[in-house]
Formats: C-alpha cells, structure tokens, sequence
C-alpha cells in the first residue's frame, strides 16, 4: 500500500513539474509577444465605446429585467400593488 501511494506521489510531482515548466515557457513567450505592442487612439477609442456599450447594455437589462419580473410576480399573484397614493 505505501508503495503505491509513493508511486503516485512520485506521478504528480512529475506531472506538477511538466505543467509548471510548459506555464513558465508559455508566460515567457506571452510577455514577450505583448511588449512590443502599444495602443493607439483607435484602440483607445475602441475600449471606451466598449465599455459605454457594456455599461448601457447592462443598465437596460437590469431595468427590463426587474421590471419583467414584477410583472410576472403580480400576475401570478405573489404581490399586490396599491394604485392610490399616500
């Protein structure tokens, strides 16, 4: 029994080592490959249009889907709302 458990210890640390040394490498030649990019104004211009974009889509959504599910939450009868005002 302990045989069997130093052979798969042994196993994983092999596995363990190849993967972090594959990472390392991959990292490596990532690094490299980025540093020599630079952004322009278009890029730029890009990320901000994106980012209005995703900011946009998610407040709509957010009020759609509230909105959405209130409804759908009185027409099965789970809440009332009163029509009159205080």
């Amino acid at each position: 029994m302990f045989f069997s458990y130093v052979y798969y210890t042994k196993i994983f640390d092999c596995c363990q080592e190849l993967f972090l040394g594959m990472l390392r490498i991959f990292l490596d030649l990532w690094s490299e490959s980025c540093y020599n990019i630079s952004m322009n104004e278009i890029d730029i211009a890009y990320i901000f249009f994106l980012a209005m974009c995703v900011h946009l889509a998610y407040t709509l959504g957010k009020q759609l889907g509230i909105r959405t599910t209130i409804d759908y939450l009185e027409h099965k009868g789970l809440i009332e709302f009163d029509d009159s005002e205080k």
